[in-house]
């Protein structure tokens, strides 16, 4: 003999309308309101310290083209050196590479994040620091490249020093050396025409205390 299985009838859908605590809801309408006040204050303090530190860079002559990208970098090769080189305390780092590869961003992002972290920067192309150098105000102006937290030297080699003028700029770095002040040097040297340049004992100084890399590839400038 078979049996049927016994199953519960289903419960008839209630047709009562759902209340809605109003008092309740009251209640949550300061906070609420207090919360979305913090959101907004907050989103604007961080929108005025991004403008001063983009304020700050700007006037330690960082170039408003490497700014825009130093302040949200890809994690590429020369930006994860500089990185990796802020963390070591290392003082030299020294990209080296053609044209377009990255080495002028990463400068860049570690002028943002020294500063970030308090330190004073100062940024200087070459041909720059070579002509104030030879001035009249050299010996005044490299006091200033010395004492600075952290200086940035880009494409070092397109400069026309004089004799006086490079014997300014090699007490600057070798200062900086002594002192473990932190110094950034970008150039499109390959690594032995930059040794001759600066010098075989400076570039060995800088390789030995700090991190060099010769960087290749297609230029990143323009792309995506």
């Amino acid at each position: 003999m078979l049996f049927r299985s016994a199953t519960a009838a289903p419960a008839p859908a209630s047709s009562a309308p759902v209340g809605v605590d109003h008092a309740r809801l009251g209640a949550l309408k300061p906070a609420l309101l207090s919360l979305q006040l913090q959101i907004r204050s907050a989103n604007h303090e961080a929108l005025l310290t991004h403008r001063a530190l983009e304020a700050s860079l700007t006037r330690a002559g960082v170039p408003s083209r490497v700014l825009a990208v130093a302040m949200a970098p890809r994690p590429e090769g020369p930006v994860v050196l500089a990185r990796e080189w802020l963390q070591s305390g290392k003082p030299w780092l020294v990209l080296l590479g053609s044209t377009g590869v990255g080495k002028s961003v990463a400068a860049g992002v570690a002028c943002v994040e020294a500063a970030q972290a308090g330190a004073s920067v100062l940024w200087l192309p070459a041909a720059e620091l070579a002509t104030r150098a030879g001035g009249f105000d050299g010996q005044t102006f490299a006091l200033r490249c010395k004492g600075v937290g952290l200086l940035v030297v880009d494409d070092f080699g397109t400069e026309h020093a004089s004799d006086f003028a490079r014997s300014v700029m090699l007490e600057v770095l070798m200062h900086r050396h002594e002192n473990g002040e932190r110094t950034v040097v970008t150039s499109n040297l390959a690594g032995v025409d930059f040794a001759k340049r600066i010098g075989s004992r400076m570039a060995d100084r800088m390789r030995n205390a700090g991190r060099s890399k010769e960087f290749a590839g297609p230029s990143l400038r323009g792309a995506a």
